[in-house]
């Protein structure tokens, strides 16, 4: 109540960037720099039990065309996982295939939390589910998804709502755990 307006807007208007990893497969295949892929983002995590590393060489070449930073919301724009999203918890440089899109949003206009909660929601899932284009191999271009259209209310109202969901994202982590210890139990 009292927190103004909610207006439509495109993703593109409230952000700073939205990019994507690199279009080409690195040469080196060690190194000391992560290199993650879409099979690393899953709804609300970003999972590093199967990563690739490549040379300090390497990365500075695709760093430097997709600087992530802790927050940006990675988001799969490939493949069978088209969709999947989290925000980056990691604090260091890694590098990216460009089957990973990341979007910053302006922190003036949206915060990085509610931007998040709305890529998961079904208003955002269904327009990703309408720009996938392709055959073999679905995607999602970078143009399409700064059409994407989100609804946005001030970022103070954001910050509460980001806040209510996210605990309630805990509750349905805790639940799951729950009922995967007493199915364990039960096969015990």
């Amino acid at each position: 109540r009292e927190a103004g307006e909610w207006k439509e807007i495109a993703l593109g208007d409230v952000c700073e960037r939205i990019m994507d990893g690199t279009h080409f497969s690195p040469a080196s295949k060690s190194g000391p720099y992560l290199y993650l892929t879409s099979k690393n983002v899953r709804p609300g995590a970003l999972v590093l039990n199967d990563v690739s590393y490549i040379s300090a060489e390497d990365h500075r070449s695709i760093f430097a065309r997709c600087p992530v930073k802790k927050n940006d919301l990675l988001l799969t724009k490939d493949g069978a996982s088209t969709g999947n999203c989290t925000l980056n918890p990691l604090d260091f440089e890694f590098s990216l295939l460009s089957s990973v899109a990341v979007i910053r949003g302006d922190h003036e206009k949206i915060l990085q939390e509610f931007l998040a909660q709305d890529f998961q929601s079904r208003h955002i899932q269904d327009q990703i589910a309408d720009a996938i284009s392709g055959q073999a191999i679905t995607r999602i271009t970078l143009e399409k998804i700064k059409l994407f259209k989100v609804w946005l209310t001030c970022p103070p109202e954001q910050q509460r709502i980001s806040d209510c969901l996210a605990s309630l994202d805990d509750l349905i982590t805790a639940q799951s755990q729950r009922i995967e210890a007493i199915k364990t139990h039960k096969k015990g």
